[in-house]
């Protein structure tokens, strides 16, 4: 079976393949390839309510299964999009396949108790279940608006709270502190993105502070942990880094400033000389001229003169 789910996805009659813009590789394109949750007809509904899971799975047990190797085998990371709430579709994507799961809420009651109940109930499954595979669960806050500091704050707080609780329940913890997560990893809500099917990634750059894609960079980067817990001294790391970095930013324009501050004064100090310098040397040249001490410095008088009249022009 996994031989032929493979052939079926290489034949393309079920992937598309869409070229997404890159501004942090100069300027190249990526792809990305969708499978479609099915056929997009009049009749999709019926077949997605009609459709017995229980009944595939008892016939198939293995078949979810070979499918999930069958992408892994393919690509790098796999993406799967549940629907929400507590159904046989949603278990599938939440339960059976992913070896992460990512549950993302906004901020208010029901989202949060929606999302600590499924992830809860789905690392319980995964548990109860004979994949022995452990289940990571990742919360992300998403729509966080930039409004409201301490009210933000405090619910970020809670929602922080309550995903300790089920972490502490569901890993058997005996304490869990996720502040640095929670602190580094949040969506936050840009409402000019809420117009047509723009991509956030096309248009921003991971350097953009309090960008979209620099918000799904560092959860990118959590991601790519073990687990939350683990992820969270590579993100206090990288919190670190960026006041460290404004430090030795700050100390080298210092550093400039007086660099520019003493050529400037050096600047003065030599104009100042040269101007010195040079008015003694045309008051000569006035004295030798009133006492008429032409005869012999004649030529070389002639010549200095010049020179001189040369660099009272170049320093005017």
């Amino acid at each position: 079976m996994d031989e032929i789910l493979r052939q079926e996805l290489r034949s393309g009659d079920y992937v598309q393949s869409v070229t997404v813009g890159d501004p942090n590789n100069d300027g190249r394109s990526a792809s990305v390839d969708i499978l479609h949750a099915g056929r997009f007809d009049k009749g999709y509904p019926s077949r997605v309510y009609d459709f017995d899971w229980r009944a595939f799975y008892g016939r198939h047990p293995f078949a979810l299964r070979s499918l999930a190797d069958a992408l892994a085998a393919g690509y790098a990371y796999v993406l799967v999009d549940s629907r929400t709430g507590l159904t046989d579709i949603g278990s599938v994507c939440t339960v059976l396949l992913p070896e992460k799961l990512v549950v993302v809420f906004t901020p208010n009651e029901q989202s949060l108790n929606g999302a600590t109940e499924v992830g809860g109930e789905a690392v319980q499954a995964r548990v109860k279940s004979s994949d022995m595979r452990p289940l990571p669960l990742f919360p992300l806050l998403s729509r966080v608006e930039n409004a409201e500091d301490a009210l933000q704050r405090k619910w970020i707080a809670s929602a922080r709270d309550h995903f300790e609780k089920v972490f502490r329940d569901v890993y058997e913890l005996p304490s869990c502190d996720l502040t640095a997560y929670f602190d580094a990893v949040r969506i936050p809500h840009k409402s000019a993105f809420a117009f047509g099917e723009q991509i956030a990634a096309e248009e921003q750059r991971i350097t953009e502070r309090g960008s979209l894609a620099a918000a799904f960079y560092e959860f990118a980067v959590a991601l790519q942990c073990n687990n939350v817990i683990d992820s969270q001294a590579e993100l206090q790391s990288r919190l670190i880094a960026p006041n460290e970095a404004q430090a030795r930013a700050a100390e080298a324009e210092r550093r400039a400033k007086e660099a520019e501050s003493r050529a400037a004064l050096l600047e003065a100090q030599v104009t100042s000389a040269r101007g010195w310098k040079w008015a003694l040397l045309a008051a000569l040249v006035a004295a030798a001229a009133t006492i008429g001490v032409w005869f012999t410095w004649f030529t070389k008088a002639a010549r200095f003169e010049r020179c001189l009249r040369r660099e009272l022009a170049a320093t005017a």
